[in-house]
């Protein structure tokens, strides 16, 4: 578990990963090189990471989806590393249960994401089975916006460089300008000018991602539901509201809901399945998927402020 200092270090930078060293020292009343010190520490231990979170919809991507893969399991980490440098791909996370690993994937055209799953997919070494769940609506993602704190959902256009640029920043959130413009063959004032317009038109969001086993939340799930269509918004309204799930989609298939929850054990995990899923009314099926771990993480990457701030307030109240 982290102390109070570096738990605060590592909630400002959840809520600008851009924030500068001496801007976190002023905030927090403490020395630039403490702040220094701190997220050094955090990220070499794997606390969090700084990365560009895409905006799907600024990217112009409007058919997304919800895949489940069966793998050959002497294969997994590879499949999973060729499938996290999928710009695509906003979640690669290893479970347990009907699958051995789950995406998350956003394209521009459905079409686009059929090709994917027909022909992109079947041709890596060791995946053996592919269920594929349409997403209809996001009710509840990783960061939900206040209202009017975006420009506008209206797709940006987007060259190849700055798709490059996006995917580099979706690995390390905080590049060496030098070295990306010698990658791409531009100057270092372009490459500056390109992540500022990135930044601005809201395609891109930078970051801190905690790592959630971490900070004492070591057990995490998704669980697919079945559901009295009639009574679905309200139950996505009931699993919206408790803050340790933090994503609820609709589907268009097979099974009408997906979310995602947090946990600090196995035993309290079950607990919120019995004491508050269970009762639900109108949720007829559950299959819970219980996280392995997580390659990779992007949009999808659960565990931003809105997590972040109820873990701040759960210790505050102890």
């Amino acid at each position: 578990m982290l102390d109070k200092l570096s738990f605060q270090v590592m909630l400002e930078l959840c809520r600008n990963g851009r924030a500068s060293n001496a801007k976190i020292a002023q905030t927090l009343g403490i020395s630039e090189l403490t702040v220094a010190k701190k997220i050094n520490t955090m990220i070499a231990n794997d606390v969090f990471a700084i990365k560009a979170i895409p905006n799907p919809l600024k990217m112009g991507y409007q058919a997304s989806a919800v895949i489940g893969l069966k793998v050959d399991l002497k294969h997994i980490d590879d499949i999973c590393v060729q499938l996290a440098d999928n710009i695509h791909i906003n979640l690669v996370v290893t479970c347990f249960g009907r699958f051995d690993i789950l995406l998350l994937v956003y394209f521009r055209e459905w079409q686009v994401l059929q090709s994917f799953i027909k022909e992109e997919l079947p041709g890596v070494n060791g995946i053996n089975h592919i269920d594929t769940y349409l997403i209809s609506e996001s009710k509840k993602r990783y960061r939900d916006k206040k209202t009017g704190d975006t420009i506008s959902d209206k797709p940006v256009e987007l060259d190849e460089i700055d798709q490059l640029l996006i995917k580099e920043l979706m690995r390390e959130g905080n590049p060496n300008y030098t070295d990306l413009a010698n990658k791409f063959s531009i100057s270092v004032s372009t490459i500056s000018r390109r992540i500022a317009n990135l930044l601005k038109a809201e395609v891109i969001e930078i970051l801190a991602i905690p790592n959630p086993s971490k900070l004492g939340y070591s057990a995490s799930a998704f669980a697919l539901l079945r559901v009295d269509l009639s009574k679905a918004n309200q139950i996505c309204e009931k699993l919206s509201s408790y803050p340790e799930v933090h994503t609820v989609l609709t589907l268009m298939n097979d099974y009408d809901i997906l979310f995602g929850v947090n946990s600090t054990d196995l035993e309290a995990l079950y607990y919120f399945f019995k004491s508050k899923i269970a009762k639900i009314e109108g949720i007829v099926s559950t299959e819970s998927l219980i996280r392995g771990y997580f390659l990779y993480f992007s949009s999808d990457a659960m565990f931003l402020p809105s997590w972040a701030e109820q873990a701040s307030a759960s210790r505050k109240s102890k």
